[in-house]
């Protein structure tokens, strides 16, 4: 689903089942949500890509992972893109153990969603 061996690589570091923890952006709320809620995103050693919420499937489609730079320099580079218009592109990242989605930093009020690692 990755277009070289370098990107291939990296798609692994990011396959596994990942639960919603919180989101950090506009509007400012606190959005945390304890472990056991239920709101999962599945990405696959296939390209395959797939949201839930507790046993209700919201989404199934396909990623890609490439390198593309941003708006304005960030330490991270990699692009998760989905046909799934919720996610349809976000730059991915692990810190501190846990997945975080972000949007270009050419976006006045993008934020971050952190996911806690499940498989």
């Amino acid at each position: 689903m990755v277009s070289c061996s370098k990107d291939n690589d990296i798609s692994h570091k990011f396959t596994g089942k990942w639960e919603y923890e919180r989101y950090i952006g506009y509007p400012f709320t606190d959005t945390a949500l304890p472990p056991g809620n239920g709101q999962t995103i599945t990405l696959t050693n296939n390209g395959i890509f797939e949201s839930r919420k507790q046993d209700t499937v919201l989404f199934v489609g396909k990623y890609t992972i490439k390198q593309r730079k941003d708006c304005y320099k960030r330490d991270n580079t990699w692009l998760l893109s989905t046909d799934d218009p919720y996610f349809k592109e976000v730059y991915i990242n692990i810190e501190n153990n846990k997945l975080t989605l972000s949007q270009p930093n050419c976006y006045a009020d993008g934020g971050i969603i952190y996911y806690r690692r499940l498989k």
